[in-house]
C-alpha cells in the first residue's frame, strides 16, 4: 500500500458525507479537505486537526448568527465602527463615544437613544453599536426614530 505524501485534499467521501450531516456537521465537508491535507502536509495531530475542524464550524456558526441576528435586526450590513468618520466640522463628546463603544450601558441594564442634527451619522453610529451588541451576543433592535414612535 502506497501512502501520499503531497496535500492534494481528497475529496468527501458519500459515507463521511452521510455522517457529518447526521451529526448536523454538513457545512464541515467545505473545509474538511483543505484542513486534512494541511494537516497531513504539516503532521499535525489528530486532536490538532479535530481541534481545528471544530474551530471552524464554531466560526461558521457565529458568523452565520450574526448575521442572521443583524438582518433580523435591521441594521445595515455596511455601517460599522471602523468605516464610521465624523465630519471634521462635527463637535461631539470623544470619551462620550469611547464610552458607548464599550457597550457598557448594556451591561447595566440601559438604552441609548442618539440625538443631533441631520446628517452628522446617528444612524450609522447606531447601527455599528448594534452590530458590536451582537457580536458580544446581545438581541438588537435598530429603529429611526419616526418608526419606533409608530410601534
Amino acid at each position: 500500500m502506497t501512502r501520499t505524501t503531497n496535500s492534494v485534499p481528497e475529496p468527501v467521501g458519500a459515507d463521511m458525507l452521510g455522517l457529518l450531516k447526521t451529526l448536523k456537521l454538513g457545512a464541515l465537508a467545505d473545509t474538511l479537505p483543505q484542513r486534512a491535507a494541511l494537516a497531513r502536509q504539516h503532521k499535525t495531530s489528530h486532536l490538532t486537526f479535530l481541534q481545528q475542524l471544530l474551530a471552524d464550524e464554531v466560526s461558521r456558526r457565529e458568523s452565520s448568527s450574526a448575521a442572521r441576528r443583524s438582518a433580523k435586526a435591521g441594521l445595515d450590513p455596511s455601517m460599522r465602527i471602523d468605516n464610521w468618520r465624523a465630519a471634521d466640522d462635527l463637535l461631539y463628546d470623544r470619551p462620550l463615544l469611547e464610552d458607548l463603544t464599550t457597550l457598557r450601558f448594556i451591561d447595566a441594564g440601559h438604552s441609548a437613544i442618539l440625538l443631533g442634527p441631520v446628517g452628522v451619522g446617528k444612524t450609522h453610529l447606531a447601527n455599528a453599536l448594534g452590530h458590536m451588541a451582537i457580536g458580544r451576543r446581545k438581541t438588537v433592535l435598530f429603529a429611526r426614530a419616526d418608526k419606533l414612535f409608530h410601534r
